[in-house]
């Protein structure tokens, strides 16, 4: 499909409404050669995400190409919580499957996104989106479960989300934003019981975020079942030129949308490291406390203050070459496991682990708290299989006050068994801090 260079009114399009509709077609290149499609969206309810306006609809094909194109719709309206307008390409509901999808040197001005694709049980992959500039739009792309999705030079200017996932895996997409509009995200990936996995975001801003709310942020909504839902994501941002906002929040909601303070949904193998000079206090900010600890990596570049709330279970910092891994309280068993198989570059290795071990006991009112620190190094031999062995132990320092309480270290599978006596289940606040492998 060919156009001449130029602008081509399609005229109004109303709600649930289609200009092209791409159907069955296999090898299609749709060839703007910088021509603009110009559109007016007409008849918006307050949101129209559930049927908006749209120029292509895209269902049951493969290799589609879609280069040099610009979108644009004359009736747009860019109202705060309301989704008005059309989109430049749609993929609908009982679509069929989708895969090879490209889009090259493409550009979309107040549109309501550049793409979505709907909620189907069809498969959506192989997605390579290169060279896009999106504007003074709400969305730039809105995805349900998208395989192998690739995002290169993607330019978000005045933006409410550039990226909205809901679910996906394998996903690699950099984003450089500019002028941020509000919204509680600019990344958002979401997991409605479709795992997020295997994510890679590179994402750079140029101006500040909204008070409170992220530029990217990890959510679950609704029931969690099977495995770690949201697993496998790496972060890479720079927002040094904002002064306010969170670089990256993380949180859980239930089945009503109400956010939930403490979740037994799971997330594990997050890493996030960056810059965020400009914003002061907490950079990332964790809304919900797992009750299965999952694994949490943020590198001291990020926030050189103020990391996550305290004992916060699970959450690993790099600090240089080393990482402190910490278990929060109050500890109501008297064993926990320090899983070394989380950590990376372990196998096959020796090295030393220092531990550090917090007891406050205080469980009589008004008594005085009874107090241990301890603090000891475990010399330990990792197998090629992970399995751990403890060679050797030294006690650095113990510190208590109106207590006997102690913690002992035993070998176990691919971990370490921490275990507490002498005190009761009682304790206020307990923590349990692990350093590895410092040479």
């Amino acid at each position: 499909m060919y156009f001449s260079p130029g602008v081509y009114n399609l005229g109004d399009l109303s709600l649930n409404r289609h200009v092209i509709n791409i159907n069955n077609a296999r090898g299609m290149i749709i060839a703007g050669n910088g021509a603009t499609l110009l559109c007016r969206s007409i008849d918006s309810s307050s949101d129209n995400q559930a049927s908006p306006p749209r120029i292509f609809q895209v269902s049951n094909s493969s290799g589609i190409t879609f280069t040099g194109l610009r979108f644009m719709d004359s009736g747009h309206m860019d109202v705060v919580n309301s989704y008005r307008g059309s989109y430049g390409i749609y993929i609908p509901a009982a679509s069929g499957d989708v895969i090879n999808l490209t889009l090259e040197n493409i550009q979309a001005t107040s549109m309501l996104g550049l793409m979505y694709r709907a909620y189907s049980a069809n498969r959506f992959e192989n997605i390579d989106i290169r060279n896009v500039l999106v504007e003074k739009s709400y969305y730039g792309f809105i995805m349900n479960d998208p395989r192998n999705l690739h995002i290169s030079t993607y330019r978000a200017d005045s933006l409410k989300r550039a990226l909205f996932l809901t679910g996906g895996q394998f996903i690699n997409a950099e984003i450089w934003s500019t002028h941020h509009q509000a919204a509680s995200a600019e990344v958002l990936l979401k997991c409605y019981g479709i795992p997020i996995k295997n994510v890679r975001i590179r994402y750079r801003a140029d101006n500040n975020h909204s008070v409170g709310n992220a530029f990217i942020s990890l959510e679950q909504e609704g029931g969690a079942t099977g495995d770690f839902l949201i697993d496998n994501v790496d972060l890479d941002v720079d927002v040094s030129g904002s002064t306010v906002g969170y670089p990256i929040a993380i949180r859980s909601f239930n089945g009503s949308g109400q956010l939930e303070t403490t979740t037994n949904k799971h997330w594990d193998n997050i890493r996030i490291r960056g810059l965020s000079t400009g914003v002061p206090g907490r950079q990332v900010q964790v809304f919900s406390i797992q009750n299965t600890p999952g694994l949490i990596e943020v590198t001291p570049q990020l926030d050189p203050n103020n990391f996550l709330p305290s004992y916060y279970p699970g959450f690993v910092r790099l600090t240089g070459h080393t990482w402190n891994y910490t278990i929060s309280g109050p500890l109501t068993s008297t064993t926990q496991f320090i899983d070394l198989s989380k950590f990376p570059g372990f196998s096959g290795r020796i090295g030393a682990i220092r531990m550090h071990a917090v007891m406050i006991d205080n469980t009589s009112l008004g008594a005085t708290a009874s107090i241990t620190f301890q603090e000891d190094v475990l010399f330990v031999a990792v197998a090629n299989d992970g399995t751990v062995t403890i060679i050797n132990q030294a006690n650095l320092q113990k510190k208590s006050t109106g207590t006997i309480a102690t913690a002992s270290y035993t070998a176990n599978g691919k971990g370490i068994l921490v275990s507490f006596v002498g005190y009761s289940n009682g304790l206020s606040v307990a923590y349990l801090a692990t350093k590895p492998f410092q040479q």
